[in-house]
């Protein structure tokens, strides 16, 4: 039984896969594994593997203190969308993404807050991507908070405006356009 194990394992590395080009009658080129009228056979390059590079530098966690405490945060900024941003679509969903500086240190139980146009919509959150779903069509400002256990704000982003652009139900598509009407009647 180990010969036949160690027979299929040899007979595994001297299989290659046969690749064919084909040229079309508009000129495009395609490729296939399977050999199709008119195609030739090609030979890929040899993929050289590299060896995987190593980094010794430690990478700071989100629990990164000095003697306990809380490192200050340096900045907070909201990323994307930009300020001045226009979205279109009519679910009026925007992405927030946000960058701080140290990380946001979740083992002293800091948090993110959103606000829209100056009222909290998203408390506790600790990722830096805020899905704000339903926006209503028209200018919306965005800002950031980080805060800590007790809700005191430790940090705060600039605001930024976004401009939803949604399709109003009062612009109702016709269901037949081609359907015409005698004006005249």
């Amino acid at each position: 039984m180990r010969l036949f194990t160690i027979f299929l394992l040899l007979l595994t590395f001297n299989v290659q896969a046969e690749f064919y080009k084909k040229i079309n009658p508009d000129g495009s080129v395609s490729y296939s594994d399977t050999e199709t009228p008119g195609s030739e056979a090609i030979t890929p390059p040899q993929i050289t593997p590299s060896p995987a590079i190593k980094y010794n530098k430690k990478i700071p966690d989100d629990t990164s203190s000095v003697d306990g405490k809380a490192l200050p945060y340096q900045s907070i900024s909201i990323t994307s969308p930009e300020d001045q941003a226009v979205i279109r679509g009519n679910n009026g969903n925007v992405t927030v993404s946000l960058s701080i500086q140290p990380a946001l240190q979740t083992a002293f139980s800091h948090s993110i807050n959103i606000f829209v146009d100056g009222k909290v919509i998203k408390t506790g959150i600790t990722t830096s991507s805020i899905l704000l779903n339903d926006l209503d069509r028209g200018g919306h400002t965005i800002t950031a908070q980080i805060v800590d256990l007790k809700k005191k704000l430790l940090k705060s982003s600039q605001s930024i405006t976004v401009h939803i652009k949604r399709h109003s139900i009062l612009q109702i598509k016709p269901t037949d356009p081609y359907k015409l009407t005698n004006l005249s009647e």
